[in-house]
């Protein structure tokens, strides 16, 4: 809906005509007007609730109706919702312009909120948050200088009963320390809202004004502020009293409505409060001082910048719940290892992201772990960063699944620069010997290799490999076999591979001869693979018989215990134990038809 057009046509329809207001029938323009001056700056406006004893305000996705020019587009829900009230007006006021009737709306109904054409979200009066911690914390500034203004905005457990349906109770502010009875609590509850006047809503408040005094220290109070007289009833300990409506970010409007709600205290309570909470808000009634609220303000401020970083992060969280069945657990490492998750935006960022690399062949699981294992991904725009990057793998000669497999194993390939990383490594595996397609495999089985340096991991590991006794051509077949063997570190866990088998009996040419045929020898633990084998070999054969299967057959190192107990077992019943290092490979069945159990 277009603000000025809107508003010209319904104050040049029926200008005079009156409306339901907050306190009183109001003139069709006076609701236009009203409505301009509120929300000369429209903002976001999240679903409010409690947040423990900080004071912060925590939020919760909502959804608004969009309306242009006497359309409606939104949610069922919603517009069931709008259209509701809006048949509710039209029997009160038989107005039938639609513009009249959403000015109308917005005024009564704070919370209730519409996207106009210009994607801009207008609210009714006090539907923010903001408006209400403006004034409640200068209040609280006033009523306990000294204390922490996040520790009067709590909220208490209570026992669940008939009177109190609800485990919580949530005090707009409490104030303990200012009233002359020990413990005793001052709560003040805001009731601006429109809905506050009906009759409901009425009874709820009575409610809980009777909860919070039934569960509160003896000598509470409960001031109820709202503008207009509900009629409600008042007690020596409760008082419903009517302040003017104020504006958000408006001082002479929200100073005159606290001035008005200190005078209702110093009414009310007077004979309750504590000397020198009397005195300083006497002396702030009468001299009106021209106090800065620097400690309020900021509050303000910090309580609106924390609502708008929990209302992404609430988004956030439903869209990896939803999207991307992120669990609690994996949210929370996913938030550790990347902060900034909540700052990043859903519709710019994280949904197309999400959607491309769906589209290079990842699955949903696939690229939940992406983006839990290599959360920098979301900072990487699509055509400048990550389209290059997968052409540039299947420019190597991967295939398109090929492409996905190492994007979901290591997507921080998505990370790497193709000039500075990526271009130099794969000219370097072809100056060590390898083949344009055993490079395409070394990239499809090790992608790590493209972020590995050359200078501190690659060339001293072939340099390695050569003093080892490789040939150059036999360093290229072992990178291209076993190309792991480039992550492995020389210290931790090539040279003690070494040390173990020159350990067993191999001279230094038969180690050389084991780690050229099986290169993946060189990735086995031998605390936890190795030496149990050795152990178990040891139990049939001795040692030099030992050393020469190893030479003949080193992969009979790469197969499990299990299968190596199993067939030791089987070919000493047969009295052919001899043959294990021609036989430990043969598939189970043919193995079972030669040596029947």
């Amino acid at each position: 809906m277009k603000r000025g057009a809107a508003v010209l046509l319904r104050a040049g329809h029926s200008g005079d005509w009156q409306y339901p207001g907050k306190h009183g029938p109001m003139a069709g323009a006076d609701v236009c007007a009203q409505w301009l001056a509120h929300y000369s700056s429209p903002s976001q406006a999240p679903k409010p609730r409690r947040s423990g004893s900080k004071g912060t305000v925590e939020s919760g996705p909502q959804y608004f109706p969009f309306v242009c020019s006497g359309t409606f587009i939104g949610r069922a829900a919603s517009l069931r919702r709008v259209l509701r009230r809006t048949l509710r007006l039209y029997q009160q006021t038989q107005e039938y312009n639609d513009q009249a009737l959403i000015a109308v709306l917005l005024l009564q109904n704070p919370g209730l909120g519409f996207v106009d054409s210009s994607a801009k979200l207008f609210l009714g009066l006090h539907g923010h948050d903001e408006f209400l911690v403006e004034l409640l914390s200068r209040l609280v500034e006033l009523l306990m200088p000294q204390e922490a203004i996040g520790e009067l905005f709590r909220d208490f457990p209570v026992q669940k009963t008939d009177m109190w349906g609800s485990r919580w109770l949530c005090p707009d502010i409490t104030a303990i320390g200012v009233l002359k009875k020990k413990h005793a609590a001052l709560f003040v509850e805001y009731d601006g809202c429109f809905r506050h006047s009906e009759l409901q809503a009425q009874q709820q408040d009575e409610r809980k004004t009777a909860a919070l005094l039934h569960y509160a220290p003896p000598g509470s109070c409960v001031l109820r502020i709202g503008h207009w007289n509900r009629g409600g009833s008042m007690t020596n300990h409760s008082s419903q009293e009517v302040v003017d409506v104020w504006r958000a970010g408006h001082e002479p409007s929200l100073m005159k409505v606290l001035q008005q709600t200190i005078r209702a205290l110093l009414r009310r309570f007077e004979h309750l409060l504590q000397e020198d909470v009397f005195e300083r808000l006497r002396s702030f009634e009468i001299a009106q001082p021209k106090q800065d609220f620097l400690k309020a303000t900021t509050f303000a401020r910090e309580a609106v910048l924390t609502r708008h970083v929990e209302t992404k992060r609430c988004k956030m969280q439903e869209f990896l719940e939803s999207k991307l069945q992120f669990s609690t657990s994996r949210i929370e490492a996913l938030a550790c290892k990347f902060p900034a998750i909540w700052g990043v935006n859903i519709d710019s960022c994280l949904r197309p992201t999400v959607a491309w690399l769906e589209d290079v062949g990842l699955s949903q699981e696939e690229v939940a772990n992406v983006i839990a294992r290599f959360p920098q991904v979301l900072g990487l725009s699509i055509e400048p960063n990550l389209k290059p990057t997968a052409a540039w793998l299947e420019d190597v000669g991967l295939s398109r699944q090929q492409v996905a497999k190492v994007v979901a194993g290591f997507p921080q390939v998505l990370g790497c620069s193709i000039d500075d990383n990526l271009n130099p490594t794969v000219a370097w595996l072809e100056h060590v010997g390898l083949s344009r397609q055993q490079v395409a495999k070394v990239v499809a089985g090790f992608p790590q290799v493209l972020s590995c340096s050359i200078d501190d991991n690659l060339k001293p590991t072939v340099a390695w490999l050569e003093d080892v006794g490789l040939r150059r051509q036999q360093v290229a077949k072992v990178i291209a076999g076993f190309p792991q063997v480039l992550g492995c570190s020389i210290d931790d866990n090539l040279k003690p591979t070494v040390a173990w088998l020159e350990d067993v009996g191999l001279s230094r040419d038969e180690v050389a001869k084991v780690v050229a045929c099986f290169p993946q020898v060189l990735g086995c633990s031998i605390e936890n693979n190795l030496r149990h084998k050795l152990l178990l070999l040891q139990q049939f054969f001795c040692n030099q018989d030992i050393r020469f299967m190893i030479v003949c057959r080193p992969s009979m190192l790469g197969h499990k215990y299990a299968r190596l107990a199993l067939r030791l077992e089987v070919l000493q019943e047969h009295n052919c134990l001899s043959k294990l290092a021609s036989v430990i490979s043969l598939p189970d069945a043919t193995f079972s038809q030669r040596f029947p159990p």
